[in-house]
């Protein structure tokens, strides 16, 4: 019979590509402190995991490298 909605399953953006292996990928900060900015074919917002490798409620995830960073023994001391 009648009833609102338009079936089950449907309308949750499942249709849509998002973030793809492989994809060449830039993330930035977001204005809000926590939340940051990915930016490739499709720009999405992304959050830190706070287990990393673990999906709790089955989103998609990405992996970002860091690039290194200077440690005490390659910086000069300031005088």
């Amino acid at each position: 019979g009648g009833g609102r909605g338009g079936g089950r399953g449907g309308g949750r953006g499942g249709g849509r590509g998002g973030m793809k292996g492989g994809s060449n990928v830039v993330v930035e900060p977001h204005r809000h402190e926590g939340i940051f900015v990915a930016r490739g074919k499709e720009d999405a917002l992304v959050t830190l995991n706070s287990t990393p490798g673990v999906a709790v409620y089955g989103e998609k995830r990405i992996s970002v490298e860091l690039p290194p960073t200077a440690d005490a023994s390659t910086t000069t001391p300031q005088k």
